[in-house]
């Protein structure tokens, strides 16, 4: 018996916290919820929960939250408590951790990775898109 692999993005709620395309929030976010970033973000994150950046959107500053899918451009220290998934629009600077890493074909990544547990970074083709969560 095969364990189907289900996409981060699955893993999202309806209704998250979605910082706006054109907002710009300067200072920390903390909580317990899902945060979608399609604005700018300047400052760091300890979150409880999923964060994207999503395509268009921009981070500036270190980020942990338990799921990470970044879509978008951040520069900056990126903790993810379990998995972390970096896709093909993806431009990301600094150091990554996590306990499942995957990487797509065409991502941009300079930097170095930490794995928490014996396991090898998953590199993959983007086969869907991750506008959807925006809408």
């Amino acid at each position: 018996m095969t364990q189907q692999k289900r996409r981060l993005t699955d893993r999202v709620k309806k209704f998250a916290t979605v910082i706006g395309q054109g907002s710009v929030i300067n200072g920390t976010l903390g909580g317990k919820d899902d945060y979608v970033i399609l604005g700018r973000v300047e400052g760091n994150a300890d979150l409880q929960g999923t964060l994207i950046v999503q395509e268009g959107g921009e981070w500036q500053g270190d980020m942990t939250a338990d799921y990470i899918i970044l879509c978008g451009k951040v520069n900056g220290d990126i903790c993810a408590r379990s998995k972390l998934e970096i896709t093909n629009t993806a431009q990301v600077t600094g150091n990554i951790s996590g306990q499942s890493i995957a990487i797509a074909e065409g991502a941009v990544f300079e930097g170095e990775i930490r794995m928490q547990m014996k396991q090898d970074v998953t590199y993959f083709e983007d086969q869907r898109s991750t506008r959807a969560l925006a809408e």
